[in-house]
C-alpha cells in the first residue's frame, strides 16, 4: 500500500515576493487572500492604534510598532519556502525578536519580515 505524502502548503519565497510586489495579499492555508483598499474609518482607527502604541513604546521601550507591514512564516526546514503571511493593520514586535531576526538574517534588506509579532 502506497501512502501519498501530504501536499506542501505555501510557495517559493521568490514567487511570493514577485507576486506581492504586483498586488499585496496574505497567504492563508496555501490560498492567496488579496488585500482590499481600506476605507476612511479603518484607516483612522488603525492610525489611532498605531499612535497609542508608538507613544506607549516611547515611554516603555519594549519593541517597535509597525503599520501595514507584511510578515511571513518561513518553512522551518527551508527558509526559501513561505508557508503563510499576514499584513496586520498594526503590530508590535519585541526588541529581542527584532535583534534575533537581524542577527540570523544578515541579508534581510530584500527579505520579507520573518518574525511573528508579539502583539
Amino acid at each position: 500500500m502506497m501512502i501519498d505524502a501530504p501536499a506542501r502548503v505555501g510557495m517559493p519565497l521568490d514567487e511570493f515576493i514577485a507576486d506581492t510586489d504586483e498586488r499585496p495579499y496574505e497567504l492563508l492555508d496555501g490560498e492567496k487572500v488579496y488585500k482590499t483598499p481600506n476605507g476612511y474609518d479603518h484607516i483612522e482607527l488603525s492610525q489611532l492604534m498605531y499612535d497609542a502604541l508608538y507613544d506607549y513604546l516611547k515611554a516603555h521601550p519594549f519593541g517597535r510598532v509597525y503599520k501595514e507591514a507584511t510578515f511571513i512564516l518561513p518553512d522551518r526546514a527551508d527558509s526559501n519556502w513561505v508557508t503563510g503571511s499576514r499584513i496586520p493593520d498594526v503590530m508590535v514586535v519585541s526588541q529581542d525578536k527584532i535583534d534575533r531576526y537581524k542577527a540570523n538574517k544578515p541579508d534581510r534588506p530584500g527579505y520579507p519580515f520573518a518574525v511573528i509579532p508579539t502583539l
